[in-house]
């Protein structure tokens, strides 16, 4: 049965994504819908950003493999599930830089010598990529943390039984494409184009908060499992979250070029998006590992 507190969460989700990030910073968060001006327009093309996009896009793929590789060796059930939602999860990351990438390399802002190349159709394509795979990571933040809940319920590792809830996966599937909707049509894009990626990012706050929540459960309710994929999989969740702040600071107080922040909120990404993968890989092996010897004492 649904709960009608997931209602209300969704709702307060939405909220922050229209207020929290202008309250940040009001002059970067202008919106534009892709009609961008020479006034307020800045877009690296340095190395420093699509280079470093291209890099985090690799290290996704580190994950991606051995997690479908998971996926395949129990067909269906929970465990399949997890392998295969938390590659996705990964997968929509690296394509999130990857997309990023391509318009930071081949797309530039307004100056004297080279007029803007961002005000075209081509840019639209690329960068909605970009930004729709931001948003629809939410959903499988969100869906990652109810199959969670579910397998460690089914093996009794969780102090959380029942006590809130907890939204289906086909949620999450729906939360995913509203926020992939309200990015094709263009309401998170602003002036600056990176900021839309920051309005993407907050949709992940729900989604995180109940994977945290989740994990927690698991931590108390652990019988000798380690603790560090807990606590590394704490900082993916969270290692994130000031980003939203730092950045605007960092453009208005230091002389650093917008190439040599982007590569800074990149290393950010490198650490946390890491984390996540190697504690969802973690528990990913760990079922596989558990499956199989129940397989083998049957034998």
């Amino acid at each position: 049965m649904f709960n009608p507190l997931l209602l209300v969460a969704t709702i307060l989700s939405a909220l922050l994504v229209s207020i929290l990030p202008p309250l940040v910073a009001p002059d970067l968060y202008n919106q534009c819908f892709f009609h961008y001006s020479s006034a307020t327009l800045k877009f690296d093309n340095t190395a420093w950003t699509w280079a470093t996009d291209y890099g985090l896009s690799v290290w996704m793929g580190f994950g991606i493999i051995p997690l479908l590789r998971n996926a395949a060796a129990k067909k269906g059930g929970v465990i399949s599930l997890l392998s295969h939602n938390s590659a996705m999860l990964l997968l929509c990351y690296a394509s999130s830089v990857f997309f990023g990438a391509i318009c930071h390399q081949n797309y530039n802002s307004f100056n004297s010598t080279n007029p803007s190349n961002l005000n075209t159709l081509s840019f639209r394509f690329f960068w909605t990529l970009c930004v729709a795979s931001v948003s629809c990571a939410g959903g499988y933040i969100g869906s990652t943390a109810t199959i969670l809940q579910k397998q460690w319920e089914q093996t009794g590792e969780t102090v959380f039984f029942h006590s809130m809830q907890f939204p289906s996966v086909s949620f999450w599937r729906f939360y995913s494409a509203i926020a992939v909707i309200v990015t094709i049509f263009g309401f998170f894009s602003m002036c600056r184009p990176a900021c839309d990626i920051f309005l993407a990012g907050v949709t992940h706050t729900l989604p995180f908060f109940v994977l945290v929540y989740v994990g927690i459960g698991g931590l108390l309710g652990r019988k000798k499992k380690p603790i560090w994929p807990f606590a590394v999989l704490f900082y993916g969740c969270l290692g994130n979250s000031p980003l939203l702040w730092l950045y605007p600071f960092m453009v208005h107080n230091t002389s650093l070029s917008l190439g040599h922040i982007n590569g800074l909120l990149h290393l950010s990404l490198f650490t946390s998006w890491g984390a996540q993968m190697i504690s969802l890989m973690h528990f990913s092996d760990v079922s596989v590992i558990k499956f199989r010897n129940n397989n083998s004492k049957k034998i």
